[in-house]
């Protein structure tokens, strides 16, 4: 086996462990109660960041700007919660969640 090789073979390995992590936090957010789903999509924020980070060459502002609208789509789709991407730029990412369902009226 060469060094290549080697190289390629963790990659999978810790990708696969970072997809599972991810996945795993979104099975939790879909089997919890809606009100109490908050802490999961947090989570799965961090494993998306996790796995963004790890396997990816985009710079640390582009991961956050998807880790944001991730956090927002997710929060909506599977909370009792609301969330509004209030900016979102390479330098800031600001999510709203008091105006419950501002979102819908844009």
């Amino acid at each position: 086996m060469n060094d290549k090789h080697l190289y390629k073979e963790l990659q999978l390995r810790t990708g696969s462990q970072a997809v599972q992590e991810l996945v795993t936090h979104l099975s939790d957010v879909l089997n919890k109660d809606p009100s109490f789903a908050i802490a999961a999509t947090v989570d799965s924020m961090r494993a998306l960041d996790a796995l963004l980070t790890q396997h990816t060459n985009a710079d640390r502002s582009s991961i956050d700007m998807a880790c944001a609208v991730f956090i927002t789509a997710l929060t909506n789709a599977s909370t009792l919660g609301s969330a509004k991407l209030v900016h979102c730029n390479p330098d800031e990412q600001i999510v709203d969640y008091t105006n419950h369902d501002d979102y819908l009226m844009e």
